[in-house]
């Protein structure tokens, strides 16, 4: 009866959502997402608007984050309310950097609105959305498809033992 078992139809881009996020669950960064299945990842490039800005403080060419921002690069641009845009020079850290400019910097309170990122990697939140629900799917489908498997078995059987026992009742019958 498996032989006659058919599969539910999905999406070529679908099969295999299990394996794929079995996969994952190595992943330590966005590099290695990519790597497992490259349109989980977007890569991010040019001027990134801050959803919260974050505020800063000016002293000379050191900026001091109020908040954490992962996405400093040397050598890429930041932007601010009051001094403009400059050029960082050196990160220190999530909350420190230094800048490069040749404006005149007004030393204390400022806000970072934009940073320029290159290669910045991304997870993509509706493409894993629709990874780990075709792995859903897998799951049930295969739940499923075993338990009306054993189901039809089942009545199969009882068929079969029903059909037997009125075969040697009517072959009785005949032999009357």
């Amino acid at each position: 009866m498996k032989d006659a078992r058919i599969a539910p139809s999905m999406p070529a881009d679908m099969h295999g959502a299990l394996a794929t996020v079995h996969a994952l669950k190595t992943a330590r960064n966005a590099q290695e997402i990519r790597a497992v299945r490259k349109d989980l990842v977007d890569v991010m490039r040019g001027n990134l608007v801050l959803d919260q800005p974050i505020p800063v403080e000016f002293s000379n060419y050191l900026i001091k984050l109020n908040g954490p921002c992962t996405f400093l690069t040397e050598g890429c641009k930041v932007y601010f309310e009051k001094n403009g845009g400059a050029v960082i020079k050196e990160v220190i850290d999530e909350t420190n950097f230094t800048i490069e400019t040749t404006e005149n910097l007004t030393d204390g309170p400022d806000t970072m609105t934009v940073v320029e990122v290159k290669n910045v990697h991304t997870v993509n939140d509706d493409t894993l959305l629709l990874l780990s629900l075709s792995a859903i799917r897998e799951v049930s489908d295969n739940i499923l498809d075993e338990t009306v498997l054993k189901k039809i078995d089942a009545r199969m059987a009882t068929i079969e033992k029903f059909f037997m026992s009125a075969l040697t009742r009517l072959r009785r019958l005949e032999n009357l």
